[in-house]
């Protein structure tokens, strides 16, 4: 079970990184610009995504209070302050 776990975590880290560079080739605009999807834009799937895995992590760990980190996010895809 233990190598699988590591083999799905593996995984998930090779498919984002991969969508997180092909995001990043995008404008700004790109990733602000409203779609018809879950999420108004881009960057709002993309930290729905952060949150998602920041809270199944934080709850492996057993973790009492759990941290979202979207909450109070001002910054962009560059991991600037916009």
């Amino acid at each position: 079970m233990k190598e699988l776990l590591k083999q799905y975590a593996a995984y998930n880290v090779w498919a984002s990184q991969r969508i997180i560079d092909l995001m990043l080739t995008l404008s700004e605009d790109k990733h602000l610009q409203e779609v018809p999807s879950s999420f108004k834009s881009l960057l709002r799937t993309v930290l729905h995504m952060l949150d998602a895995e920041s809270i199944w992590w934080q709850r492996m760990k057993l973790q009492e209070r759990i941290v979202v980190p979207s909450e109070g996010f001002t910054g962009n895809m560059h991991g600037k302050n916009g």
